[in-house]
């Protein structure tokens, strides 16, 4: 029988409260699948190591590079997964400013650097009070893994607490003034829902084209489930500061689910007419 496998993210990148939020968007996907009367099964990244084979779907959080390698593999072996790791790759950020860039999207100058001693500098940032400093590919796994400095000094010291954790690069990219708002959405429209995470002056902006924003981010780095940090500038301008696959979804929780699910239903029933119809041909063959 078909069904669908969701696997949990690995606990390493679901760091202190994001532990229990990532497991509550997947359980509370999956009860909205089994409500469209979908098989659905979920399962750690080790359990779906004996079972993906079976899946005609599969909808994976797997965030860390080694996990995104083992589930790119099934999909080279035929697997149709949600979202593509190739895709939640293109998050890390060694990756996602080149292609933000590409695509023509507006973000901050963004500067990949080593954390070897004496490598990086501030002063490609003249001008700028200072720079985020951020761990670089994955995503943040603990507080210090975003830091903001003003100073030689400063980078410097943040540079060493990641080569003592073995993180051989970083981002450094300049602060853009403004209100900060974070978004989720489902690609090609199905969903898109935002708000503002801190202390904010209003500035207006027009909400029609931060979805639009968000869509084309999403289809440069090929994300179906996302969401990120926009800032909106004193002159309306919008600029992506960050890039997430499968959030948490955790303050739009009540709608989110069973737009996700719905989604995903139609991916899958995509699927299930595909291989209906490649049986089809062979028996006919």
């Amino acid at each position: 029988m078909s069904h669908l496998l969701g696997i949990y993210r690995e606990t390493l990148y679901s760091p202190g409260r994001h532990t229990s939020n990532d497991a509550i968007i997947l359980d509370s996907i999956a009860d909205a699948l089994r409500e469209m009367k979908l098989d659905v099964r979920l399962v750690t990244l080790e359990q779906a190591e004996h079972c993906w084979q079976d899946a005609t779907l599969i909808f994976s959080m797997c965030q860390g590079p080694e996990g995104l390698e083992q589930v790119r593999q099934w999909e080279k072996q035929g697997a149709t997964i949600i979202n593509q790791p190739e895709a939640a790759r293109n998050t890390y950020r060694d990756r996602l400013f080149g292609i933000l860039s590409r695509a023509g999207l507006e973000h901050p100058k963004s500067r990949l650097v080593s954390t070897a001693p004496d490598v990086a500098s501030l002063d490609d940032f003249v001008g700028a009070s200072g720079v985020w400093v951020k761990r670089g590919k994955v995503h943040a796994t603990q507080p210090g893994d975003v830091q903001f400095v003003d100073s030689e000094a400063e980078l410097a010291r943040v540079m060493s607490e990641f080569r003592d954790r073995s993180i051989p690069q970083a981002v450094l990219q300049e602060p853009c003034h403004g209100d900060e708002i974070k978004f989720y959405a489902v690609r090609r429209g199905r969903f898109f829902w935002w708000f503002y995470p801190n202390e904010h002056d209003g500035l207006p902006f027009d909400e029609a084209h931060a979805e639009k924003l968000a869509e084309r981010a999403a289809l440069a780095t090929g994300l179906e489930i996302l969401g990120g940090d926009i800032i909106i500038g004193k002159d309306g301008r919008l600029s992506i500061i960050d890039l997430n696959d499968w959030p948490s979804f955790a303050p739009c929780r009540v709608l989110a689910p069973s737009m996700i699910a719905q989604y995903i239903k139609e991916r899958f029933d995509a699927v299930e007419s595909r291989d209906g119809q490649a049986r089809r041909i062979h028996t006919a063959l």
